[in-house]
């Protein structure tokens, strides 16, 4: 039980953090940039700060995931869950070692909500 509300609670934090850092005047088109089918860049990327619990500015877009932000393979399990989960899709274990960046996360995530 304890767990769960954690859970709650982590996602509810994420979610503060990504209306936060929300740009003002932003437009229908510049959001359309950021979201290539149904994948928007900026969600991914707080998506991705929360489980390595770091500021959302530290996750840049060719940030290396394992040597600058210090993303183990547990962590890139748990990523993947939450990636799978989010976008209704299956990541195979052999894809795990290519989520290197958040650039190739989203390239990943694009093609395979495209499919879907």
């Amino acid at each position: 039980m304890a767990h769960r509300k954690r859970h709650r609670r982590r996602r509810r934090r994420g979610t503060r953090r990504l209306n936060r850092h929300h740009k003002e005047g932003c437009t229908v088109s510049d959001v359309s940039e950021n979201r290539t089918a149904g994948v928007d860049l900026e969600e991914l990327r707080a998506l991705i700060a929360e489980e390595l619990e770091l500021p959302i500015a530290e996750v840049t877009d060719e940030a290396d995931l394992k040597a600058d932000l210090a993303m183990d393979s547990l962590t890139a399990m748990e990523v993947a869950v939450q990636l799978e989960k989010k976008y209704r899709i299956k990541i195979e274990e052999d894809e795990i070692p290519s989520l290197t960046s958040l650039t190739t996360i989203h390239r990943l995530l694009s093609a395979k909500v495209e499919a879907a």
